[in-house]
């Protein structure tokens, strides 16, 4: 999720505009906090990392032994430069992975990230990067060579305006969301406007997919279907990889406040940001809470489970859940730790 806020009010209609947003605020944040009791019974630890760990993906390809690939950077305050670390799955041991090839002017400040094994089995890590001082925006190629990533190949377009997350498949197109109709139009989003829409790279050029998202988000491949979500579009929705102008998207079931999805198996698991406002609160200081929801949709049957929330600050503004073998992995925007929930059900 995209936390740097910029309203563009003209001074005309400044003060109508802020009662708007207010308005909107009330109505966006009126849903609340699944009544549920799990932040008490599971076992909770922090893993340290750099700060921001915003999206994690499961790299069980790259290498012999399963890991998280974490995309970090300073979201709070601007640094130099992010970073991209790896998570031993078995150990929990977290290094910084090499970065090489790259051009000697590429500003790094990475945000949705995605691994993806390619048919001629290179493993690839695709990241969205933001060059905000440049107004550029951008998909990174990185070819994974165990614990070293080469650059291969920087995605820059007219399409690329607000890019947030990013999927893969093996056959090398590249999908990704764009929030609003421009960077930083967070009041698209409370006042509800569909202007998000999503697009794929089809190793030639971008083209429009799916549109008439608000703030759109999360985007994820399973199998023949790219699984995609709006924050305020209150669904998880799926259509054909093969996607032509006449395809439609098709609803799954209800999620609200959705940011990124994670496809494990025939599972997804969607983090949700069930309460906006707490949300930009917790953007500004890391002492104000933000409450986190995780569900899992059993993409066979359609099914959703609520399977862990969070109100008590363990873990502020979830972003991406994964769960494997019994333990839930959450990260967030802001702080420098990655949340591990133990033997979740």
């Amino acid at each position: 999720m995209n936390v740097k806020i910029r309203l563009d009010f003209s001074k005309a209609n400044r003060f109508i505009s802020k009662i708007i947003l207010g308005i909107s605020l009330l109505l966006f944040v009126s849903c609340s906090v699944p009544k549920m009791q799990l932040e008490t019974t599971y076992v909770q630890r922090e893993i340290t990392t750099k700060a921001g760990p915003e999206d994690i993906v499961l790299d069980t390809m790259s290498t012999n032994f399963p890991r998280l690939i974490i995309s970090c950077d300073n979201r709070r305050t601007s640094e130099k430069s992010g970073f991209i670390q790896a998570m031993d799955l078995k150990t929990e041991a977290v290094i910084v992975l090499e970065r090489t090839n790259e051009p000697a002017n590429l500003v790094f400040h990475p945000h949705g990230i995605d691994v993806v094994k390619l048919k001629d089995g290179t493993s690839k890590l695709y990241v969205v990067n933001h060059n905000e001082a440049a107004k550029e925006q951008s998909i990174l190629i990185y070819r994974i060579v165990e614990n070293q990533l080469v650059f291969e190949k920087q995605l820059i377009d007219k399409l690329l305006v607000s890019p947030n997350d990013v999927a893969g498949d093996e056959s090398g197109k590249i999908y990704t969301g764009n929030e609003f109709y421009k960077r930083n139009a967070l009041l698209s989003a409370l006042l509800g406007l569909k202007n998000g829409y999503f697009i794929q790279f089809d190793g030639k050029q971008f083209s429009k997919r799916e549109t008439k998202f608000c703030y759109a988000n999360g985007v994820a491949v399973y199998k023949n279907q790219l699984l995609t979500v709006g924050s305020r579009n209150r669904f998880l929705y799926k259509a054909p990889l093969d996607f032509k102008k006449d395809s439609k998207k098709e609803k799954i079931t209800k999620i609200k406040g959705a940011d990124n999805i994670s496809v494990i198996g025939d599972k997804a698991y969607i983090a949700c940001h069930v309460k906006l406002l707490k949300f930009v609160k917790h953007a500004k200081s890391a002492v104000n809470k933000s409450p986190t929801v995780i569900y899992e949709v059993d993409l066979l049957t359609n099914e959703k489970r609520l399977i862990y929330t969070n109100t008590n600050g363990a873990i502020n503004g979830a972003t991406t859940a994964i769960l494997y073998n019994g333990n839930l992995y959450l990260s967030q925007v802001f702080e420098p730790y990655i949340l591990v929930v133990e033997k979740v059900k």
